[in-house]
């Protein structure tokens, strides 16, 4: 019986896996885009992907929950979205800003170290820049607090060097004022009545259709 060649793995159609780290945008349910993004791939099978979420989770519970993670278990692409509760949580949301990017750059130097599932290739880490949360509830701490936000999203989208950053305000349609907010199309993209925007299904399909189009389905070499 001729030996199995090495080259014959390569050859193998390669299962993937993925790995969804966040706060509560980042869910199971139907209507999230994590659970929309693996319909966009055809995956069924609850062993290819896992969800690490908490509600109200910093950056540095999800750098602490990635790292015990990837200390057990291999992934190809690795998707991280958080932030927003670093900043409304901080009483020097300034100094906060800071705090997130060294955690996303920490993160993200995790994933890349790492071999995926594949046992071929480097593990890819995806990053969800922050949607514009403009005009949050204004009883809500830190809501008028836009400077920081705004140059939050610009740190991230220049400082992070993840595999792909998600620009999630040109895909949202930006930011908003409270006297323009019922004429823009990000309303549309909001849960009603909740206190902060929470992505409903057409916010999180538009994320999971730009991650599906412009990262995972483009040829890389």
């Amino acid at each position: 019986m001729a030996k199995s060649s090495p080259w014959n793995d390569l050859l193998k159609p390669q299962v993937q896996k993925y790995l969804f780290v966040g706060d509560s945008q980042t869910n199971s349910m139907a209507t999230n885009f994590s659970q929309l993004l693996m319909g966009y791939l055809g995956i069924t099978d609850p062993k290819q992907f896992k969800i690490l979420q908490k509600d109200g989770a910093p950056t540095s519970w999800m750098k602490l929950a990635l790292m015990q993670e990837l200390a057990k278990n291999q992934y190809d692409y690795v998707i991280i979205w958080g932030g927003y509760n670093d900043m409304y949580s901080q009483t020097q949301p300034a100094q906060a800003k800071f705090d997130v990017i060294k955690n996303l750059k920490e993160m993200v130097a995790l994933v890349q170290r790492s071999t995926g599932a594949n046992q071929i290739s480097r593990s890819k880490a995806i990053v969800i820049n922050l949607h514009c949360d403009r005009y949050r509830n204004p009883s809500i701490r830190f809501a008028n607090n836009e400077k920081e936000m705004d140059a939050l999203y610009k740190m991230i989208q220049t400082e992070v060097p993840a595999n792909y950053v998600v620009p999630t305000r040109s895909i949202t349609g930006g930011c908003v004022t409270n006297s323009n907010i019922l004429k823009n199309k990000r309303v549309q993209f909001c849960t009603p009545n909740d206190k902060i925007c929470h992505l409903n299904k057409d916010g999180n399909q538009a994320i999971a259709k730009n991650i599906y189009s412009n990262y995972l389905m483009r040829p890389r070499w």
